[in-house]
């Protein structure tokens, strides 16, 4: 998706949100998000070791300071961590947009 194409500015990751933690789950599979790397009203850009397709429903589990956030959306891309392609000792790992869903976040203490 181009800069031209976004709705809205992205924003970095809050820093209650704790780097390196909570999970990306789809079809009862759930898998560690390395890293958020920036957070707009209708979106999130992450970065996880697994691949998902376009239109792929997920569910995000993500630490804040004094609960989790439960996040619903959809995978809008996905694309190689263009570093880690150079380095053949680290496994590969994805960039992923996700479009989230109006409504979709609840908050667990």
């Amino acid at each position: 998706m181009s800069l031209e194409q976004r709705r809205d500015s992205r924003n970095p990751a809050p820093e209650d949100m704790q780097y390196g933690k909570g999970f990306l789950c789809s079809s009862f599979e759930c898998f560690e998000i390395e890293l958020v790397k920036d957070i707009s009203d209708h979106g999130i850009g992450l970065m996880a070791d697994i691949y998902l397709g376009k239109g792929t429903a997920v569910q995000l589990q993500i630490p804040r300071s004094e609960h989790t956030e439960q996040i619903y959306g959809r995978v809008v891309w996905a694309s190689p961590v263009a570093e880690i392609l150079a380095d053949a000792e680290i496994p590969l790992s994805y960039w992923i947009g996700i479009s989230l869903e109006q409504g979709s976040t609840h908050s667990e203490s």
